[in-house]
C-alpha cells in the first residue's frame, strides 16, 4: 500500500475508533492519557427533568465531574475574545450609546431619562445592549452549547440555559453589575437596595423552545434586583407578567393581584425589578432567549423591604447631582 494511502487509511479508522469511543456508555471517562475535552465529552451527562426545587438535581454528577468540566472547557476555548472585557472597546461595540453617556458622566438625569415605566408597576425597561451584543452573546453560548460537554442547568426551575461563570464570564458579569447595574438600580430602588445589597451575582441564560421549557410557574427570585435582558424572540406576544410585590403592599396596590403583562421583544432592552416581585412565564409561542442577572448580599443575602428614611444610603453620584435629587426627592 502506498505511503499516503496508508496514512489516509490511518486517519479514517483513528475516526471510527474515536465516534465509537465516544458513544460507547461503558467507556470509562477518567481514562488516563485522554485530554479533559474528550473525556468530558466522554461523559453521560443526566437530562434536566425537574421544573421545581431542580437545582440539587444530579447533584452528584456536577460535584464529581466539576473540575473534568471546567478543565475542558477552558480547552475548548473561547469563540469571541472581545466579549469577555468590560472595557472602553467593549463598550462603544456593544452598548447603547445613551446609556453609555450617562454612565460615563454620572448624570442621573441623563440615566433616569432612559428608564421606562412597563405595564406592570414597579418594573422599568431599559436599553442596554444593541444588536451586535445580541448576536455575538449568543454566538458565544451556542458555541459552548455545542461542545458536546456538559452544562448545567441554570437554576431550580429553568432546565435549559447556560451559567455564565461556568464559561468565564465572571469578571465581565461582576463590572457590569457594578458600573451599569448597580446605578440604575439604586435610581429606581434606592429604598431597598443598598451598595451592599448588590455585592454578589448570579448569572445565565434561559431558553424557551418546543421541546424545551414552554413556560415558567410564578414565583419570586433569590434576588434583591432582577435584572432580565432579551437576547432573540421569535415573536412579539406578551407572555411575561408580574403581580404584587410578595413581603409587602403600598398602599395604591390592589387588593387582587391580576397579572401585568410585559413586553419583551426587542433584544438589548432589559427589564429591572425587585427580585421579590412575583412574576411568572405563560406558555410560549416561538423561541426565546433571555440573560438574567440576579443581584443580592454578600452569601447571597436578599433584601425583602425598604430601609429606614434615615438608613438610606445616598446614591454613589450624589455629590454630582444635587439638583436632580433635590427636584426628585431622591
Amino acid at each position: 500500500m502506498k505511503p499516503a494511502i496508508c496514512f489516509l487509511a490511518f486517519i479514517i479508522t483513528s475516526a471510527v475508533c474515536a465516534k465509537d469511543l465516544a458513544t460507547d456508555p461503558l467507556v470509562d471517562a477518567s481514562t488516563d492519557g485522554i485530554s479533559a475535552l474528550i473525556r468530558a465529552k466522554l461523559l453521560k451527562a443526566p437530562v434536566p427533568k425537574a421544573t421545581l426545587a431542580g437545582d440539587l438535581e444530579d447533584q452528584s454528577f456536577w460535584d464529581d465531574n466539576e473540575a473534568l468540566i471546567q478543565d475542558a472547557l477552558e480547552e475548548y476555548g473561547k469563540l469571541h475574545d472581545q466579549i469577555y472585557d468590560f472595557n472602553t472597546s467593549f463598550q462603544d461595540k456593544y452598548m447603547d450609546p445613551n446609556l453609555t453617556n450617562a454612565l460615563r458622566n454620572q448624570d442621573l438625569s441623563m440615566l433616569s431619562s432612559i428608564m421606562n415605566e412597563t405595564d406592570a408597576p414597579g418594573v422599568y425597561a431599559t436599553q442596554i445592549f444593541n444588536s451586535k451584543f445580541s448576536q455575538d452573546f449568543l454566538e458565544e453560548i451556542r458555541h459552548y452549547e455545542s461542545s458536546g460537554i456538559p452544562l448545567r442547568r441554570p437554576n431550580s426551575m429553568n432546565r435549559y440555559g447556560v451559567i455564565l461563570s461556568m464559561i468565564g464570564f465572571d469578571r465581565l458579569i461582576n463590572n457590569i453589575v457594578t458600573e451599569v447595574l448597580t446605578p440604575l438600580a439604586r435610581l429606581q430602588f434606592g429604598d431597598i437596595a443598598a451598595p451592599a445589597d448588590l455585592k454578589e451575582a448570579y448569572a445565565f441564560t434561559v431558553r424557551y423552545k418546543p421541546g424545551m421549557d414552554r413556560n415558567l410557574t410564578e414565583h419570586t427570585d433569590h434576588s434583591t434586583i432582577t435584572v432580565n435582558i432579551c437576547l432573540e424572540t421569535t415573536s412579539t406576544e406578551k407572555v411575561l407578567y408580574f403581580k404584587n410585590q410578595k413581603y409587602f403592599l403600598n398602599d395604591t396596590d390592589s387588593e387582587v393581584d391580576v397579572p401585568n403583562f410585559v413586553s419583551m421583544s426587542t433584544p438589548g432592552v432589559a427589564l429591572i425589578h425587585l427580585g421579590q416581585h412575583t412574576h411568572g412565564v405563560r406558555e410560549v409561542h416561538g423561541e426565546r432567549t433571555q440573560l438574567v442577572i440576579w443581584m443580592s448580599g454578600e452569601y447571597g443575602y436578599v433584601r425583602i423591604a425598604p430601609y429606614d428614611k434615615s438608613e438610606i444610603v445616598p446614591h454613589n453620584w450624589s455629590a454630582r447631582n444635587k439638583a436632580f435629587l433635590s427636584d426628585n426627592e431622591l
